[in-house]
């Protein structure tokens, strides 16, 4: 539900926090006075999560970033929970201990990403490409990027909304082998990034601490958030439908005859979902070409075509908003 978060907190280092300054690296400005100290801290040598912390000397602020699941399970393709809180905080005060001591829990949230790890029936190209087609193009507000058929980013002033492919993204960045990958599947990933607190109040009207982020209601908050952003994309537009339901019939269509076939009876099956035929007439029409059998053959074709996909539409967006839901 959540993954990286930014801890803030104000103050003077051996007043507000203790901190062992000889375990960062200095930044100085010409006159050489140290502007800010600043280091990324690994769990491990072998062991890669990242703590990344930086001391804003003239500015007097403290600010500790990190992946929340990452921290927990060394991977972000682990939904968090309420309760993780506690382990949370054990991994993060053990691996800072002698070098940043302060009580993170009462740190203010300055960044918060909202996160859900969807996993879904097919290959994630086609949904970010179905995203992309019923994507409401009169959210004027919004900048809306695609990377072919990889990504979708939707942003404004305040926040980031990004659809990728997970697993993809984990096995790029080293922190997943193509093997290990095999044991998730397709998992559709809905993040929201709120990198400054101002953002996290505009979508909450409130502030956090790190540990009033652990609670089942503040869980719901995110996962209603998430939910109502996806609908108001994609769940109010005209496109939404209309492409939705000829991607089903293509994909039930293609399921049932080959390729060569899928243009010629997807028109087909159009044309008969508007019930502007008459069976004994096509048969008249039909009979003046083709025998008996003939006939007979071509219209048992036409009848599973005009029965294909009334009962099952395997409609992607509501496929994601039922996840989002639950």
């Amino acid at each position: 539900m959540i993954d990286t978060v930014s801890l803030y907190l104000s103050g003077r280092n051996g007043i507000n926090f203790d901190m062992n300054l000889s375990e960062f690296n200095s930044s100085v400005n010409k006159t050489g006075q140290v502007n800010n100290y600043s280091n990324n801290f690994t769990l491990s040598a072998k062991d890669k999560r990242n703590i990344y912390i930086k001391y804003d000397v003239n500015r007097c602020y403290n600010i500790i970033t990190f992946s929340v699941p990452k921290l927990l399970y060394g991977s972000s393709l682990e939904n968090v929970k309420v309760t993780d809180k506690d382990a949370l905080m054990n991994i993060l005060s053990g691996r800072l201990n002698g070098i940043l001591d302060g009580d993170f829990n009462n740190w203010q949230v300055s960044r918060l990403d909202i996160t859900k790890n969807i996993e879904v029936k097919n290959s994630i190209p086609g949904y970010i490409t179905a995203l992309k087609k019923a994507y409401d193009i009169n959210q004027g507000r919004y900048n809306f990027t695609n990377v072919k058929d990889e990504s979708l980013t939707i942003n404004n002033n305040s926040r980031r909304f990004v659809i990728y492919d997970k697993v993809k993204e984990q096995i790029a960045n080293k922190e997943l082998s193509r093997n290990k990958s095999k044991e998730y599947g397709n998992i559709l990933r809905l993040e929201v990034q709120h990198k400054k607190a101002r953002a996290i109040n505009t979508s909450f009207k409130r502030k956090y601490t790190f540990e009033e982020l652990f609670t089942e209601e503040n869980f719901k908050d995110f996962s209603d958030f998430q939910l109502k952003f996806f609908e108001k994309f994609y769940c109010n537009s005209g496109q939404y439908e209309m492409f939705i339901q000829d991607v089903a019939i293509a994909d039930l269509i293609f399921s049932q005859y080959n390729k060569r076939d899928l243009a010629k009876n997807f028109l087909a099956k159009k044309y008969l979902n508007k019930n502007e035929y008459d069976i004994s007439e096509l048969k008249d029409i039909l009979s003046l070409h083709y025998s008996r059998q003939g006939v007979n053959k071509a219209l048992k074709q036409i009848n599973i075509l005009a029965k294909l996909g009334t009962e099952t539409v395997a409609d992607v967006l509501e496929e994601i908003r039922f996840k989002l839901v639950a």
